[in-house]
């Protein structure tokens, strides 16, 4: 295969990953837009704060995926299967200490959030349970490396979860009646990938030593990573008055935005950085990161007012000026994601370090420096990333001039 055919089947795959991540995605927006509707401000605001619990509880199906993926691509073909059946397997408890965690911290939650529904609670650890598990199922199909099983599994995973919580809110008009549709929808959602990726991880159990420490510090470093991306909204919320955060929240869709389209170029390079490819891989995908990055960044520069009038229209007029200051935040927060995942993919524990570090440095940064303007804190924040992206650029690049280490030989991914 030559070097334009490779492209090609590169871009091929990355295109159908995109379609299948894009379409859940929308369905996600077309959720929280149906339930802003139906539900009303005081409905809709209750099932944000659960839908936010929904969010940090699913790092651990992040790691799971992470792991999973890590895992059968750096087995012998003939063992894929087998080491596939068997993290599907330790997918199931860890889904049922996710569902006890939401059960103890709730009283917390309900606190801080200002929930009183004790059924809420169960159903929204209920949905995480299938959610969880459906994290596993994902790394079959990523480690497999095809990205026709991992489009469909995306798009059958997050359509149908989302489904469920747009037909409950429909029928029923209720927050619980939301998150009964979601539980639903997730369960069928999985049942769904089973039957889709069942062969995928046909085989004899095979051992899978230390994989419950690699769980936990994937989980781990992925709610590092979620706090990164997302305490400059919490910042912005407690300093600046309720008109300036509205303005910085709407700024964070377009940082939300930037941060996930990418997505779809992590998911197909993230095996190829767990082997012998890892140096291709890892160039490759930094590559299209930065330059789809740039792109976004420069788009938003050419016709801001067209971004905001996307976002959230005229009331949004003061976002205008500082609006590509939000895309770069998410093409710099996108790439410290790249950057993560590529340490995850040879174990090295040390990178959550360095996230933490980030998320510290940003709160202190805002709390004792300017916080008084949108534009203020939107820097904070992509100052505080982009030295954490050119700190692990440079560890990366000191890395892939070393000489290669000796890596199982894995054929090369299909295309199709």
């Amino acid at each position: 295969m030559d070097g334009t055919t490779r492209a090609r089947g590169l871009v091929g795959a990355a295109a159908l990953v995109a379609l299948g991540i894009g379409t859940a995605q929308v369905a996600t927006y077309a959720l929280n837009l149906v339930g802003a509707r139906r539900l009303g401000p005081e409905g809709f605001g209750a099932l944000a704060s659960l839908l936010g619990v929904v969010a940090i509880g699913n790092v651990v199906a992040l790691g799971l995926q992470a792991v999973t993926a890590r895992r059968v691509v750096v087995a012998l073909p003939a063992d894929r299967g087998g080491v596939a059946a068997a993290c599907v397997r330790v997918a199931l408890p860890a889904a049922a200490g996710v569902a006890v965690a939401v059960v103890v911290v709730w009283p917390v939650l309900a606190s801080v959030l200002h929930l009183d529904s004790a059924l809420d609670l169960v159903l929204v650890a209920l949905t995480l349970v299938p959610l969880t598990v459906t994290g596993a199922w994902l790394g079959v199909a990523q480690g497999h490396e095809t990205p026709g099983l991992l489009a469909a599994a995306y798009f059958l995973g997050g359509v149908t979860k989302s489904l469920g919580g747009i037909v409950g809110a429909l029928v029923t008009g209720t927050v619980t009646g939301t998150l009964v549709g979601l539980v639903i929808g997730s369960a069928a959602g999985l049942l769904l990938l089973w039957v889709l990726l069942r062969r995928q991880a046909a085989g004899p159990r095979a051992p899978l030593p230390g994989v419950r420490a690699e769980l936990l510090h994937a989980s781990h470093a992925l709610l590092a990573l979620f706090a990164l991306t997302n305490v400059d909204l919490l910042l912005a919320r407690h300093f600046l008055d309720p008109a300036s955060a509205g303005v910085y929240a709407a700024g964070g869709i377009v940082v939300k935005v930037a941060f996930w389209l990418p997505q779809a170029i992590l998911v197909l390079a993230f095996p190829g950085m767990a082997d012998a490819r890892r140096r291709r891989a890892m160039l490759v995908g930094a590559g299209a990161i930065l330059a789809l990055g740039a792109a976004l960044v420069l788009g938003t520069a050419l016709l801001p007012r067209l971004v905001v009038a996307v976002v959230g229209g005229s009331q949004y007029e003061a976002l205008v000026p500082v609006v590509p200051l939000f895309a770069l935040l998410g093409a710099l927060q996108s790439l410290a994601q790249f950057l993560l995942y590529s340490r995850l993919a040879v174990e090295d524990r040390s990178a959550v370090l360095a996230l933490w570090a980030a998320v510290v440095a940003l709160v202190a940064v805002v709390w004792f420096g300017p916080h008084d303007s949108v534009r203020a804190i939107v820097l904070s924040a992509v100052a505080v990333v982009g030295l954490l992206c050119v700190t692990g650029a440079l560890l990366a690049r000191s890395e892939l001039r070393r000489p290669p280490a000796v890596a199982p030989a894995v054929p090369p991914a299909p295309t199709g």
